[in-house]
């Protein structure tokens, strides 16, 4: 842009679109609701991937490898101790999913055969701007008939405090970190016994207790909606990861039916339906033990990272090198902010924020001295963001 002649200086101001987890821009309608069939995931009851269906599965996820396709904008595969053995186990009356973090207290031990967790993992991936989420597990005991399992997706919070694992010398010191927030996510579903369509229902945290947002029976494979799908394997499937149950007659690494569940949900079609925001999710935490989603003391679990939370860094660029400040302004969905950036200043970053529209404005300079501003919007791909009216952003989930 040429320099007006009155303007010794001008100004060019970009913002870059970045996040932990998710990508791209929203704000277009959601087409279809289909999470088994969009060519992300294999939902099929077992875990190899199949070079002839589209979409990645368990074994891409533990492998940290994703051939084609979409990459995960967040993976999670966890190795729990079982059968005793470095094992990481719910300890007392007060864990259980009707009680805040704070309650939860963790030690080392077994549990029942059929409830113990010995893998567990998460995918998630971005489509036409929606989001779909994909969870999974396998168990020590698969012939131990049907038993439920959890699935938290927590905004913060749930990570070990009081220790660092198994061997522990002190488990009444072992409790988790932070406190649920409101719209936390758990999956409730379950391992079928002898394999077959998993009931699944959908929870948020609020208000200090679990609200349902969504379910589907066992009966049938997908919801009507095709919005949430999940089943349990219902004949024996190889595993690509180091697997033994309790059986002694079963080969190692073979999961015989019932020992593995798997299910995905398109997070983005069910929360716009219930006209709310979608939660900023940084930790994954599987669980078992309770016969209810909210009552029942819980018995085994296994958790990590798993981020699906959106960003959004501003970087300010004057051609000329000039240092003066401008003073900025973001606000929108659940983070506001105001700051100063100068051209070499290092650009200010949100750290995890909602998904949604943002505004994110600059107080300009004299006009006597400074040109109108250049706005630039990319996405983490380096894809181009629209800039709106009034200086609004939409982010999808986990946008960088």
């Amino acid at each position: 842009m040429p320099i007006n002649e009155t303007a010794g200086k001008r100004r060019l101001l970009r913002f870059l679109l970045a996040a932990a987890a998710i990508v791209v821009v929203a704000l277009t309608p959601i087409a279809a609701n289909a999470v088994h069939n969009e060519g992300l995931f294999e939902l099929e009851g077992n875990i190899a991937d199949d070079a002839g269906v589209p979409g990645h599965d368990w074994s891409d996820v533990h492998a940290g490898i994703f051939p084609g396709g979409s990459a995960p904008v967040s993976s999670a595969f966890i190795a729990d101790g079982f059968n005793g053995v470095n094992d990481t186990i719910y300890f007392g009356g007060g864990s259980q999913n009707n009680n805040d973090i704070p309650s939860w207290k963790w030690s080392c031990g077994s549990v029942s055969t059929k409830s113990d967790i010995e893998h567990a993992f998460a995918s998630a991936y971005i489509k036409d701007d929606q989001l779909f989420l994909y969870f999974g597990a396998d168990r020590y005991d698969p012939t131990g008939g049907t038993t439920n399992v959890g699935f938290w997706f927590l905004q913060s919070g749930g990570a070990l405090d009081g220790g660092n694992g198994c061997p522990d010398s002190d488990p009444a010191t072992n409790t988790f970190s932070d406190q649920h927030v409101d719209g936390d996510l758990f999956v409730f579903a379950e391992f079928t016994g002898g394999g077959g369509d998993s009931a699944v229902s959908m929870y948020e945290w609020l208000n200090g207790g679990l609200h349902l947002l969504a379910s589907k029976s066992s009966g049938s494979f997908c919801s009507a909606d095709d919005s949430i799908c999940a089943l349990t394997n219902d004949q024996t499937i190889a595993s690509t990861w180091p697997y033994s149950d309790n059986q002694g007659g079963s080969a190692d690494g073979q999961i015989l039916e019932g020992g593995f569940v798997e299910g995905g949900i398109n997070l983005s079609s069910i929360y716009e339906g219930l006209g709310k925001d979608l939660p900023c999710v940084n930790r994954f935490l599987a669980q078992t033990g309770s016969s209810h989603p909210d009552t029942g003391v819980l018995e085994d679990f296994a958790g990590g990272s798993f981020n699906v939370c959106s960003k959004l860094i501003v970087d300010k660029v004057a051609p000329s090198g000039d240092q003066t400040k401008f003073a900025f302004s973001v606000s929108g969905a659940n983070y506001t902010d105001s700051f100063q950036l100068a051209d070499a200043d290092a650009p200010h970053d949100s750290g995890q924020i909602k998904s949604g529209t943002y505004q994110v404005t600059e107080t300009p300079g004299s006009a006597s001295v400074w040109n109108a501003p250049s706005v630039t919007c990319k996405d983490q791909g380096g894809n181009d963001v629209p800039y709106g009216q009034n200086g609004s952003v939409a982010i999808a989930p986990g946008a960088t």
